[in-house]
């Protein structure tokens, strides 16, 4: 089974996911599932830190200079634009999540958040709907 997101669902989805209240017997599946959208985040972020190395100031020695407010790192004028634009293409990219040996565990988060009866609204409504489209998508080609 293979579950796709774009890069800009993946930080939503985990929230989602971490915020889930389910029956003991459910957890396993929202679990497994999360865990593997981490993965997905963790390489989000080299893919955010190679456009930082390439569009990002750097010192006389080479080494990324520190934003004054201590979050991220400077970033070259010239090319902040550009990095800008790049970054962008990177968050819409859609990642495809295979769960692999846990198919047949998470195959079972379908049935869970189509039971799941908590009210939720903004971010966690369009990521919910995102998820379920997935996984119904899954369900359909199977």
């Amino acid at each position: 089974m293979k579950i796709e997101l774009k890069n800009h669902e993946l930080v939503p989805a985990i929230n989602f996911l971490s915020g889930m209240v389910v029956k003991a017997n459910e957890g396993r599946p929202v679990t497994k599932f999360k865990k593997l959208v981490v993965t997905a985040v963790e390489e989000l972020h080299e893919s955010q830190m190679e456009l930082i190395h390439q569009f990002g100031r750097k010192d006389e020695n080479e080494q990324l200079i520190p934003a004054e407010d201590g979050n991220g790192y400077m970033l070259e004028p010239s090319t902040s634009a550009e990095y800008a634009r790049e970054l962008n293409k990177l968050y819409d990219e859609e990642v495809l999540i295979d769960t692999g040996i846990h198919e047949k565990i998470i195959g079972k988060l379908s049935g869970i958040l189509e039971s799941y009866e908590v009210e939720i609204s903004g971010e966690d409504a369009e990521i919910y709907d995102r998820l379920l489209e997935e996984f119904e998508k899954e369900e359909n080609y199977a």
